[in-house]
């Protein structure tokens, strides 16, 4: 589920190739900002902001969601990449796992998380 959609560039001041375009969406009751793109069967999202919506909200279907989109999309492959993370209970190493994605603490606040579809 999607909602209100809007798109900006960040890194003023770079070129044009460093610029990332994140879009704003609603997906499975949370607040998502990021970019996503596909190329050679690879789908991969790096999401800057992530907030729940809702009571209940689960980062499990969260998950699936992105997954229904990557495969849908034709990949074979699913990275997420998340940057600047605040909760740290989001950098859960034995979650991912336990949801077949290989975990990537990528610095102290990003993580990768990759998964075969």
């Amino acid at each position: 589920m999607r909602w209100r959609k809007t798109t900006e560039k960040s890194g003023a001041g770079r070129t044009a190739s460093s610029e990332i375009t994140y879009t704003v969406e609603k997906i499975a009751g949370y607040y998502v900002r990021s970019s996503a793109s596909i190329q050679k069967g690879v789908y991969t999202r790096v999401i800057q902001t992530l907030a729940s919506l809702e009571e209940g909200t689960s980062l499990p279907k969260l998950l699936q969601a992105f997954e229904k989109e990557a495969v849908s999309s034709g990949a074979k492959q699913i990275v997420l990449e998340g940057v600047d993370i605040v909760e740290k209970r989001l950098i859960n190493a034995e979650t991912a796992q336990r949801l077949g994605y290989t975990f990537e603490q990528t610095g102290n606040n990003s993580i990768r998380l990759v998964k075969k579809l």
